[in-house]
C-alpha cells in the first residue's frame, strides 16, 4: 500500500525566517518596513521603488514573499506588477497601501493577493498577515503534494480493483457450478440417509450419546432426540454393563473391533446386535469418543455390505462437498458437520468443531436470538427453506451466509433432526449492497427534480416515477409500478399517450409535444411531454423516460393576451372614428398653427442655445467636482502616508532609547498620531468626505490601543453608536477619546490582573454629543485635582474640551467615569469656518 509523503504525516511547523522583498516608492516607508521585518525575524532581500524595477529584481533574489504598495511611480502600478509576477511564479504577494476604495479593491483581488493591509498599520497586524500568507503558501504546496500522491494511489487502487473484479467474476462462476453440484448431491444425500438401514451410534469420551441415526433409534424404540445426551449404560441391563466397560477401555486404547452385544429396548425387550466400534481421536491423538455401526444379527451379511457401501458414498459426498453441510437437533445441538462447514467457521476439522460447539444457537450465529425463529421456519415448512443470515467465525469475525435447511424425518413422519448447508455469500452481498446504494442514490436524484419524471418499458408499463409524478397523478409509486396509462388516465387521453409512445419506440430518439393531462385534483392542465428512449447493456431498446412541464399558466396568459388584443383592435376602431372627426376640426386650426409654429421655431432656437450653454456648464461643474474629489482623496492618502512615516520614526526612536520616561512619551505620541491617522483613513473610505462615523473610529482606536499597551488582560467594550461628526470636531473628539482610554489603560488597573473599560459615544436628548469612558479600576489618586492637572495628557484633555466648547464631568463609581459633553457644529457655524 502506498504511504503518504512525509510532509503530509506531520503537523505544519511555525514559519521560520522568510526572505521578503519590499516594493514602495516611499524611501522612508521602505526603511521602516525593513526594521519592522527584522524585529519579527524576517530578512529583506530586495527593495524596489517601481513596478519595472521589481520585475527586474524579483527573479534574481527569489523572495519567499513580496510586500507591495498599489500606487507606484512608473507605467506599472502594484496590481499590474503583481499579476505579471503571479503569472510566472507562485510567490505570495501582500498589498500594503493607503487606498481602500471598492473599485481598487476589486482590481486588487484579480491579482490573487495573500493579504491586504491598510496604512497606517500596526506592527502586530503586519506580523500576523505575513505569518498567515506564509502558512497559506506552505498549505498550498502541501495540498499539491497530497493531490499528486492521491492520484498515484487512485491509479494503484484502480489496478487492484480490476484484478479483484476478475477474481470475483471467476468466483461467481465457481459458485454457480457449486450450486448445481449441491442440488445434485443434496438429492443423493437425502436418499442415502433416508434409506440407510444400519444403526449409527456416536458417544463422547464420557460414553454420553452425541448422535444416533433414525435407524439406530428405531432399533431401540426411541427417537434420536431421546437418545442424544444419554449415557451408553442407560440402554443395557446390569449383566452387560461390566462387559460394555471392557469394550470402552479398549476404545480408549484406540482399539477398533467388531463384537456382539445385547441392548435393552425402550419397551424392556432385548435387542441382539453386532457392533463395529471405532474410537474417535482428535488431531493431538486424544480420545474424544467412539462411533459404532449397529447391525441386526438377523440380517447380518446384508447389513454389513450395505453399511460399507453406504458409509463410503456418504462420506465421499459429505466430506467432498464445497458447501458447509451440517446436521443439528431441533434444540440447536450440532450433530454433524463436513470439513467445508468447519473451515467456514474457522475450525481445523469437523471433529474439532463438534467437540467445541455444543449449541449452534449460541456459538456460530451472529444474532443468537434469531436462531429460534429460523428453527420455527424450518419446522413449519413442508419443503426446504432458504434465508440469508449473519454468522460468527471462531475468531469473532462475521460473514453473510445463504442457509438452505429442511427437516429429516423417519418413515412415520417423526422428526429426527434438521439438516442443511450454508454458502458464504459475503462478497455477493457486498455487490448487492452497492447496487442497492446506487439505485437509492439515483432514485433520490430523480425525486429531487421538481418536474414529474417517469420511465416505462417497451410494453408501456411504468418502471419508476419521482415524487413530483406521484403528486401529479395522485397515486403512490407502489400502486403505479407495473401499470399502464390505461390504468391511470381517461381512455381518450390514455389512447393519445399510447400512440405517442409507440411512435417513439418505432423511431427511437427524442420526442416533444403538447398534450392535456388530468391532475390528482381532477383538473385538466396543458403540459409539454419531453421523452427519450433508452437501451439495455446489450444495445436493445428497453423503454423510455419522460419529463412533464406544466404550461397551463402560460396558456392562460396567452388567452388573456388574445382577448386584450381583440379589445385593443375595437378601441383602435373607435379612436379612428374620433380622430377622423377631430381631423376636420384640426384642419381649420392648421392655418393658425402655422403662424404660431413660426413664432415657436424662433423661440425654440433660442431655448436650444440656452440648453447647450447650460449642459456645457454642468459638464464643467461635474469635471471640477470630480477633480476636487480626486484631489481631496489624494490629500488624505498623502496625509495617511506621512502620518505612517511619523509613527514609524517615533517607534524607531522609542526602540533605540533606554530611558523609560522617553519610551513612554514616544509611545504616547505614536498613539496620538495614529488616532489622527485613523480620522483620515475614515474620510478616505467614507462616501461623504467631510463626516466621520465615530462608532467605526472608536472600534479601530480601541483595537490599536489594546495592541500597543499589551499584555494586561483588560476588556474594552465599545457600545453601538450612530454619531457622525464634521472633521473640525472629529479630530479634537478623537484626541480626547484617545487620551481618556490611554490614561485608563495605563493607570486605572495598577496592581490588578484584569478589568473592563466601557466606551460609548451618543447624542443626548438636548442634542449634545456625549463621550463616556468608564472603568472598574482603582480610581483616581486622593490628591487628584482636575483644575490643576499634573500630567500632559490631562492638560491636553482640558484644552481639547475647551476647543469643543464642551464640559468634562468626573464620577467616582467603584472605578472612574469621565464624561465629555459638547454641542455639534451647526451648518451656519460650519459654513462660517470656511
Amino acid at each position: 500500500m502506498s504511504k503518504l509523503p512525509s510532509d503530509l504525516t506531520h503537523g505544519q511547523k511555525k514559519n521560520s525566517m522568510a526572505k521578503v522583498m519590499v516594493v514602495d516608492d516611499e524611501a522612508t516607508l521602505t526603511i521602516l518596513l525593513r526594521n519592522h521585518l527584522a524585529d519579527i525575524g524576517h530578512q529583506v532581500v530586495g527593495i524596489a521603488y517601481s513596478g519595472e524595477e521589481c520585475l527586474e529584481l524579483v527573479w534574481a533574489v527569489k523572495p519567499d514573499l513580496i510586500l507591495m504598495d498599489i500606487k507606484l511611480s512608473g507605467k506599472l502600478d502594484g496590481i499590474a506588477t503583481a499579476k505579471l509576477i503571479r503569472e510566472g511564479s507562485d510567490i505570495p504577494i501582500i498589498f500594503l497601501t493607503a487606498y481602500t476604495d471598492d473599485d481598487l479593491f476589486e482590481r486588487a483581488k484579480q491579482a490573487d493577493p495573500f493579504g491586504y493591509i491598510v496604512k497606517p498599520y500596526h506592527p502586530r497586524e503586519l506580523e500576523i498577515t505575513i505569518e498567515v500568507a506564509l502558512h497559506r503558501k506552505a498549505a498550498e504546496r502541501q495540498l499539491k503534494s497530497y493531490q499528486d500522491h492521491l492520484e498515484m494511489i487512485v491509479g494503484e487502487r484502480t489496478a487492484e480493483l480490476s484484478r479483484t473484479n476478475e477474481k470475483l467474476e471467476n468466483k461467481v462462476i465457481q459458485h454457480q457450478q457449486a450450486e448445481a453440484a449441491l442440488r445434485e448431491s443434496e438429492e443423493k444425500y437425502r436418499l442415502l440417509v433416508e434409506n440407510l438401514q444400519e444403526g449409527i451410534w456416536v458417544i463422547d469420551q464420557h460414553a454420553n450419546t452425541t448422535f444416533v441415526n433414525p435407524r439406530m433409534a428405531e432399533m431401540l424404540g426411541y427417537s434420536p432426540a431421546e437418545m442424544v445426551g444419554r449415557h451408553l449404560f442407560s440402554f443395557m441391563d446390569r449383566s452387560n454393563i461390566e462387559h460394555c466397560q471392557h469394550y470402552l477401555e479398549r476404545r480408549q486404547k484406540c482399539v477398533r473391533e467388531q463384537h456382539d452385544f445385547v441392548f435393552v429396548r425402550k419397551n424392556g425387550s432385548h435387542f441382539f446386535a453386532i457392533l463395529d466400534a471405532s474410537p474417535l481421536i482428535d488431531d493431538q491423538g486424544n480420545y474424544t469418543g467412539a462411533i459404532a455401526c449397529v447391525t441386526d444379527i438377523t440380517d447380518r451379511i446384508r447389513a454389513e455390505r450395505s453399511l460399507r457401501e453406504s458409509e463410503e458414498r456418504y462420506r465421499r459426498l459429505f466430506n467432498g462437498a464445497v458447501l458447509g453441510i451440517f446436521q443439528s437437533a431441533p434444540d440447536g445441538q450440532l450433530i454433524n458437520a463436513n470439513p467445508a462447514y468447519a473451515t467456514m467457521f474457522g475450525y481445523a476439522s469437523p471433529m474439532e468443531m463438534l467437540s467445541t460447539v455444543h449449541d449452534i444457537t449460541v456459538d456460530p450465529d451472529a444474532d443468537p436470538p434469531r436462531r429460534p425463529e429460523i428453527i420455527r421456519l424450518i419446522l413449519d415448512a413442508d419443503q426446504p427453506i432458504q434465508i440469508t443470515n449473519q454468522y460468527r467465525r471462531r475468531d469473532g469475525n462475521t460473514f453473510t451466509g445463504s442457509l438452505q435447511a429442511w427437516q429429516v424425518t423417519d418413515a412415520d413422519g417423526q422428526l429426527l433432526y434438521l439438516e442443511g448447508f450454508i454458502e458464504d455469500i459475503s462478497e455477493r452481498q457486498l455487490i448487492e449492497d452497492e447496487r442497492k446504494h446506487q439505485f437509492h442514490f439515483l432514485q433520490t436524484l430523480i425525486d429531487a427534480i421538481p418536474s414529474p419524471v417517469f420511465y416505462k418499458d417497451t410494453d408501456g408499463r411504468y418502471l419508476g416515477i419521482n415524487r413530483a409524478f406521484e403528486d401529479y397523478i395522485g397515486l403512490s409509486k407502489d400502486k403505479l409500478l407495473g401499470r399502464t396509462v390505461y390504468d391511470v388516465a381517461p381512455s381518450d387521453l390514455a389512447e393519445r399517450y399510447h400512440e405517442m409512445d409507440q411512435a417513439l419506440f418505432n423511431r427511437p430518439g427524442t420526442q416533444e409535444y403538447e398534450a392535456i393531462v388530468r391532475y390528482a385534483d381532477g383538473q385538466h392542465h396543458n403540459v409539454i411531454f419531453n421523452k427519450a428512449t433508452f437501451f439495455d447493456i446489450n444495445g436493445r431498446l428497453a423503454g423510455l423516460v419522460g419529463v412533464i412541464t406544466d404550461i397551463s399558466e402560460r396558456k392562460r396568459v396567452e388567452e388573456e393576451l388574445d382577448k386584450y388584443r381583440e379589445n385593443l383592435e375595437e378601441l383602435v376602431k373607435q379612436r379612428t372614428a374620433e380622430l377622423a372627426h377631430a381631423n376636420a376640426i384640426l384642419k381649420a386650426e392648421i392655418a393658425e398653427r402655422k403662424r404660431t409654429e413660426e413664432a415657436l421655431r424662433k423661440n425654440e432656437a433660442e431655448q436650444r442655445a440656452r440648453a447647450t450653454e447650460l449642459e456645457a456648464a454642468k459638464e464643467l461643474i461635474k469635471d471640477s467636482l470630480k477633480e476636487k474629489e480626486m484631489l481631496l482623496k489624494e490629500i488624505h492618502h498623502r496625509v495617511k502616508n506621512n502620518l505612517q512615516v511619523i509613527i514609524g520614526l517615533l517607534n524607531i526612536t522609542r526602540d533605540q532609547t533606554s530611558n523609560p520616561e522617553a519610551t513612554e512619551l514616544l509611545t504616547d505620541a505614536s498613539v496620538r498620531v495614529h488616532s489622527m491617522a485613523l480620522i483620515h483613513s475614515q474620510l478616505y473610505q467614507s462616501t461623504y468626505l467631510s463626516k466621520i462615523s465615530m462608532e467605526i473610529y472608536a472600534e479601530q482606536l480601541v483595537a490599536n490601543i489594546s495592541q500597543t499597551y499589551l499584555p494586561r488582560s483588560v476588556s474594552l467594550i465599545v457600545a453601538p453608536s450612530d454619531v457622525f461628526l464634521e472633521i473640525d470636531q472629529a479630530i479634537p473628539c478623537a484626541l480626547v477619546l484617545n487620551e481618556l482610554i490611554t490614561n485608563v489603560y495605563k493607570h486605572a488597573f495598577r496592581g490588578k490582573d484584569q478589568g473592563t473599560i466601557e466606551v460609548a459615544i451618543s447624542t443626548e436628548a438636548d442634542d449634545l454629543v456625549q463621550v463616556r469612558v468608564k472603568d472598574d479600576g482603582v480610581g483616581l489618586p486622593p490628591d487628584f485635582d482636575p483644575a490643576k492637572p499634573k500630567s500632559l495628557g490631562f492638560e491636553l484633555i482640558r484644552g481639547l474640551v475647551r476647543q469643543l466648547r464642551g464640559t468634562l464631568t468626573i464620577n467616582i463609581c467603584g472605578g472612574t467615569e469621565m464624561i465629555v459633553r459638547f454641542p455639534p457644529r451647526s451648518k451656519e457655524e460650519h459654513h462660517h469656518l470656511f
